[in-house]
């Protein structure tokens, strides 16, 4: 990608979110995601993307089930920390989850907390150049 549209692109501004999920074992997976867009409210969907090359990807390619957390601007921490590679991301983190519920649980102090199941997952190799 050329400078001139990274620094074009970077200008734009965006909400950042956490995604969280279990993983067929049970344990809690999260990244951040800035790519988290509404689609519609009635239905209500929303879209977010991870790319193929994230380390991520194989933990949430085949999951049904997640959450997203909407972070305010006090949360940057938080989000630096989903962010990273770190193994232990939940560490210290207070999650409300009631067992029945299939993503990790609703963030302490999120601005909101969504669940969702994939509806789709647009899996394609890119095209072009």
């Amino acid at each position: 990608m050329s400078k001139a549209l990274r620094n074009a692109w970077g200008q734009y501004p965006t909400g950042v979110t956490i995604v969280t999920a279990r993983d067929p074992g049970g344990n809690p997976i999260g990244l951040t995601a800035s790519s988290f867009v509404s689609v519609s409210i009635e239905p209500p969907l929303i879209s977010w993307n991870l790319g193929r090359s994230s380390s991520q990807f194989q933990r949430f390619a085949g999951l049904e089930a997640f959450a997203v957390h909407v972070l305010h601007a006090g949360q940057a921490d938080l989000a630096m920390t989903f962010a990273s590679s770190s193994a232990d991301k939940f560490g210290g983190l207070q999650l409300d989850r009631t067992d029945d519920q299939p993503a990790a649980g609703a963030i302490d102090g999120a601005a909101d907390d969504q669940g969702g199941r994939n509806q789709q997952h647009a899996n394609r190799e890119p095209q072009g150049s």
